[in-house]
């Protein structure tokens, strides 16, 4: 997370994840250079709200590399969550 913001925005955010009452899905691409799926790793790690997903062969927006697997999984996700 430190190679994408400043450290202090760094540190705030983990503090934010870390508090996140409500379900969050967080979604990386597998070869993401801007915000590495490794940050995304240890940001789920701070909080059990959080589910994790990398999707792979895509990088900072697989929303539009591999739209059929991220709407899948986002959809995934909220039918799971308890209304």
């Amino acid at each position: 997370l430190l190679s994408a913001v400043s450290e202090s925005v760094a540190n705030t955010m983990s503090d934010e994840f870390a508090q996140l009452k409500t379900p969050t899905l967080i979604i990386s691409g597998e070869q993401d250079q801007i915000v590495s799926a490794h940050s995304g790793q240890e940001a789920a790690a701070l909080n059990p709200n959080i589910d994790y997903v990398v999707i792979a062969n895509t990088g900072h927006f697989p929303m539009l590399e591999d739209a059929p697997t991220y709407l899948s999984r986002v959809q995934q996700f909220l039918t799971a969550v308890p209304c």
